[in-house]
């Protein structure tokens, strides 16, 4: 946190292993390091999201962010109209059963996630909510073992999921894509044991796009 508040515009900061409060960045630019890997280096909201970024342009590796989700917010990460990106993170054990605002709502945003695991997290909502503009960019990625409502939903936002694992998932309506005149190119995914209400939800819905070799 302390590296975050007193942070400058344009800052890089490293940060050594524990665990804070839930953190804001709201117009601001900066790069974080978690220098012990994100085994060791936790942002945990407390009601509400670990991290919250209002445009804001934020590079993120060495952390795990969690939380509880509050009414009106996700667990674990919400961000508006900012660029976010997330590298050897992970995004886990949050609890988000009281409402309905998920672990991850992105709005407006930019985001890429590389080599970041989400796991364990359990939510009455979803686990990655995306829309209205921006673009969703998940590779190299590993999402297992959460329990869920609606596991993906991706809304009239430019996506590229390549080369992800999807395993042992519960949700009752699995992934959910739309265009809406947007790009989505989904391919080189492994998905499986994903189960539902209705059964095997090892299966995409997608509008407009392009899934190859998943």
């Amino acid at each position: 946190r302390a590296a975050i508040d007193a942070g400058t515009d344009g800052d890089s900061s490293t940060v050594g292993a524990g665990a804070d409060g839930g953190v804001a960045v709201v117009q601001k630019t900066l790069t974080l390091v978690g220098v012990d890997g994100e085994d060791a280096t936790s942002i945990v909201g407390e009601n509400g999201p670990g991290l919250y970024a209002e445009s804001a342009t934020l590079e993120l590796s060495g952390f795990t962010l969690t939380g509880t989700a509050a009414q009106v917010e996700p667990g674990a990460l919400w961000a508006v109209g900012s660029s976010i990106s997330l590298v050897d993170c992970r995004i886990a054990d949050t609890d988000a059963t009281a409402y309905a605002s998920g672990v991850v709502w992105l709005e407006d945003s930019v985001a890429v996630f590389h080599r970041t695991t989400i796991e364990g997290n359990v939510s009455v909502g979803h686990l990655l909510f995306a829309t209205i503009g921006g673009s969703l960019h998940l590779r190299h990625c590993v999402i297992r073992d959460n329990e869920v409502e609606v596991l993906w939903y991706v809304h009239a936002v430019d996506t590229e999921m390549h080369n992800n694992l999807f395993a042992g998932n519960t949700t009752d309506t699995g992934m959910y894509f739309t265009a809406n005149g947007t790009t989505q190119w989904i391919y080189n995914n492994t998905i499986y044991g994903t189960i539902g209400s209705g059964g095997d939800l090892d299966t995409l819905d997608l509008q407009d796009g392009q899934l190859v070799q998943n």
